[in-house]
């Protein structure tokens, strides 16, 4: 039999939004009641994740009419489930990446793809900063840079990218991180969103974008930064061994 172990409930401040915060509810993937088996082949470093992200128009659960799917709404790919701007969540690990794919519609190598797990290295052209391809050239860029967040909430964690026209707002939130010398996870971050435009053949469209912001008023209780720092650990780990990636992604 497994041990059962009384905990302490935490209670975050009310927040008027959706909270994905780690707290239990009903509908989160709770702790097994009973020994887990099965799972002897599944390696630490295998780590495939639901990915949580910002809806647009030709995304695909808008396109393809999953229930309550809208632009400007957040979607996670654990259940489909649509979450209503502003999010809560915790972060527990950061890195950057970079993806160039096959388009055919791209002046130079149509055919190439190049992906960079820590955008750094590339798999087709090496040195990201050297190769030039994700500098702009008008309103493209034939590699998208990211800040790609691993988040953990009440159904478990997910990954949440930064690209493009989310890419700078990443950069000042770590900036931010970086200066506070302090764990990501000491703090809740808060995702909002904002219409920006954007002009799309000579018609101005209004296009959703993301804002972040650390709520360091609110400090997470040291149990649960213990618990972070663990599931860092192990997120790590699978990034290292290149085997960190989102469920969307082949």
């Amino acid at each position: 039999m497994t041990e059962k172990h009384e905990v302490d409930i935490w209670k975050p401040s009310e927040f008027k939004g959706s909270d994905l915060l780690p707290v239990p509810t009903e509908d989160s993937v709770m702790a097994p009641d009973e020994e887990l088996v099965g799972q002897e082949n599944i390696l630490q470093e295998d780590m495939i994740l639901p990915v949580l992200s910002l809806l647009h128009g030709m995304s695909e659960p808008v396109t393809q009419g999953v229930d309550g799917a809208k632009v400007g709404l957040f979607h996670l790919t654990l259940g489909d489930k649509i979450f209503e701007p502003p999010l809560r969540v915790l972060l527990v690990h950061h890195c950057k990446g970079a993806a160039m794919f096959a388009d055919e519609k791209r002046s130079r190598d149509p055919d190439v793809t190049c992906l960079s797990k820590d955008g750094i290295t590339g798999s087709h052209f090496g040195d990201c900063e050297a190769c030039g391809r994700s500098e702009w050239h008008g309103e493209k860029t034939d590699c998208a840079k990211s800040h790609n967040f691993v988040i953990l909430t009440q159904f478990g964690m997910a990954i949440f990218r930064c690209k493009v026209t989310n890419y700078q707002t990443a950069n000042r939130f770590v900036t931010e991180w970086k200066h506070a010398k302090r764990n990501m996870w000491h703090h809740p971050l808060m995702i909002t969103t904002r219409l920006k435009p954007k002009d799309l053949g000579g018609k101005t469209v209004m296009y959703p974008v993301v804002d972040l912001r650390w709520l360091t008023k609110e400090t997470i209780p040291p149990d649960v930064r213990a618990e972070c720092s663990a599931t860092y650990e192990k997120i790590a780990f699978a990034h290292d061994k290149g085997k960190l990636g989102g469920n969307t992604e082949e």
